[in-house]
This record gives C-alpha cells, sequence and structure tokens, in this order.
C-alpha cells in the first residue's frame, strides 16, 4: 500500500501572528489541514473514503527562521464509508513515480549542503523561536489512525486487504519491569557496578530510603 506526503504551510502574515500566538495558530493549522483532508478524501468525485493520517507540525524553515507548516503521512487509501472494502486511490498521482524519484534525485545531488555562519546569539535566538508551548503536542493523528480507535481500525484494513495479521509482541512481566538495571560504567569510588534503584523529577523527594545497617552491640558483662 502506497503512502503519500503531504505537506500544509502558512503565509508569512499569519506566520507572524503565530510567532506571538504559538498556541492558538498552530492548532488551528493542526484542525484546518485535518479537515481539509478529511473532507475532500470522503467526497466520493475524489475518492469516497474515510481516511487516517499522521500529522507533524514543524516550525523552522532551513535557516532555522520561523516557518510554520504540517506535514502529513497519507495511506494511498481507505475504508468505504459502510466500512465493508477498502478504497485505494489511483496508482499513479499526478506523475509517474520513475520521473519524480529521478528528478528528486538529480536536484538533491547538485545541491548538496550549504553552509551558513551565525555569532552564538543569533543562533540561539532562532533555535529558541522554535520551542513549543508547554503541553502542545507536535505529533497527532487523526481519523483512522486516531489514537481511541487505531488497533482496530487498522487490524480492519489489514483483513479487508487480505493480509496476514500481525504477530503479538511477546508482554513484558511486570516483575522484570521492576528489576533495578545496570548501568555500563562502574562506580568511580568502588568499581563496582552501579544500579538504577529509582528515577525521580527535579524537585522531588526520593521514595526509596536505604536500610540503616544493624547496630553492633558489645556485652562486656
Amino acid at each position: 500500500m502506497p503512502y503519500f506526503h503531504v505537506v500544509y504551510t502558512l503565509p508569512a502574515e499569519i506566520g507572524d501572528i503565530a510567532y506571538q500566538n504559538k498556541a492558538v495558530i498552530y492548532d488551528l493549522l493542526f484542525k484546518a489541514s485535518a479537515e481539509t483532508t478529511l473532507t475532500i478524501a470522503a467526497d466520493p468525485k475524489h475518492l469516497g473514503a474515510r481516511i487516517g493520517f499522521m500529522s507533524v507540525l514543524l516550525t523552522w524553515g532551513s535557516t532555522l527562521t520561523h516557518h510554520p507548516h504540517a506535514h502529513m503521512v497519507v495511506p494511498g487509501g481507505g475504508l468505504s464509508p459502510d466500512g465493508s472494502k477498502w478504497i485505494a486511490c489511483r496508482p499513479r498521482y499526478f506523475l509517474a513515480v520513475q520521473v519524480l524519484s529521478a528528478l528528486f534525485r538529480r536536484l538533491f545531488l547538485d545541491a548538496r549542503y550549504k553552509t551558513m555562519t551565525l555569532p552564538t546569539n543569533e543562533f540561539i535566538r532562532r533555535f529558541l523561536i522554535h520551542v513549543l508551548p508547554k503541553g502542545f503536542h507536535r505529533i497527532r493523528h487523526y481519523g483512522l489512525l486516531a489514537n481511541g480507535n487505531r488497533p482496530r481500525n487498522i487490524a480492519h484494513a489489514r483483513q479487508l486487504l487480505a493480509l496476514p495479521a500481525r504477530p503479538k509482541e511477546p508482554e513484558t512481566p511486570e516483575a522484570a519491569l521492576e528489576q533495578p538495571r545496570a548501568l555500563p560504567r562502574p562506580c568511580p569510588c568502588c568499581g563496582s557496578r552501579m544500579i538504577i534503584i529509582e528515577t525521580f523529577a527535579r524537585g522531588c523527594e526520593p521514595k526509596y530510603r536505604p536500610t540503616p545497617p544493624a547496630a553492633i552491640r558489645i556485652d562486656t558483662s
């Protein structure tokens, strides 16, 4: 099954607004691009199917300037409205794959890499432009690949495509997860292996408390 790469980008004027209102504009970019893709794909004049895709937000251009845009990875088909069959898109999109691949390969090799030298403070400024608001999700899934129903939809699509069922991954026993993990480097003081007994966030108190050694008593009576 082929996949396609779709990109939605914002004009410079909207990008300037997004720079001061990141959470609002980035969220609108996700929602508008997702609704557009789902609506057009569901239209019988185009594909007439319920599709799913993965969408990734990027906020930078090739020179780390502010350039918000969304990249999508879209399967080449989807489920029929009643869910009874898989509807595939055309085997070729706008141009033949061989022509696209050859042109892309030539242009890529002719371009090689371009070097840009920036002062340290300017590089840091450009880098910090792309720090997202706290709690904002850069990667989101929609349609058939939405988090809630993704396993069931993928299994249904594989069944319609007559693909073999994917083998289940072996479950890790809970006891194994609770076992301490050995670090590759030895202790710099005694040379013994170091083992992680607990991981906790900055500012939090550890729950683990080492057991104090038993007191030694000497009876001289």
